[in-house]
């Protein structure tokens, strides 16, 4: 837990809470020269609000190829965006200066009628034989990336 405590006439604490816990304060102010103190007590609990990529799911499609996706925790005012990239593993060991496959590009999404809707995005890939990654971004309004997760898949089949 950092505290940073500023005063100038007035006081104001600071907190950055890295466990969810319920935490007390104690603080105890005293006039200078003076040895009488005053003790507050308080607590507080810290709710946890996850923002970045809940789930991801790749799987053989009915049409061929792969039905790629993922969710986000959360989409405020659908102001997020999303981005998938497939990496040809194989190009790169060969030191392909290219091994970015698929690529779909930031995507805003928009609200529908069920609560996934404007929180998931989809796409479908037809990939060759070979080892594979597919690279989840998630992204703010301000195009500042939120979360990142890698998948790596092999189509051997």
């Amino acid at each position: 837990m950092v505290i940073n405590i500023f005063s100038n006439n007035s006081t104001l604490l600071l907190l950055s809470c890295k466990y969810l816990f319920t935490y007390i304060i104690v603080a105890q102010a005293r006039l200078v020269g003076n040895e009488s103190k005053t003790e507050v007590t308080s607590s507080f609990g810290v709710k946890f609000k996850r923002a970045g990529i809940k789930q991801i799911c790749q799987m053989p499609y009915e049409d061929g190829g792969y039905l790629i996706g993922f969710e986000s925790y959360e989409n405020p005012n659908q102001e997020y965006q999303y981005e998938m990239f497939v990496m040809d593993l194989s190009l790169l060991a060969a030191g392909s200066p290219t091994p970015w496959v698929h690529a779909t590009g930031k995507i805003t999404l928009t609200a529908g009628s069920t609560p996934e809707d404007g929180k998931t995005m989809w796409t479908i890939w037809q990939p060759q034989y070979g080892y594979y990654l597919t690279l989840f971004r998630l992204y703010d309004k301000d195009g500042n990336m939120i979360d990142e997760v890698p998948y790596g898949f092999a189509n051997a089949y």
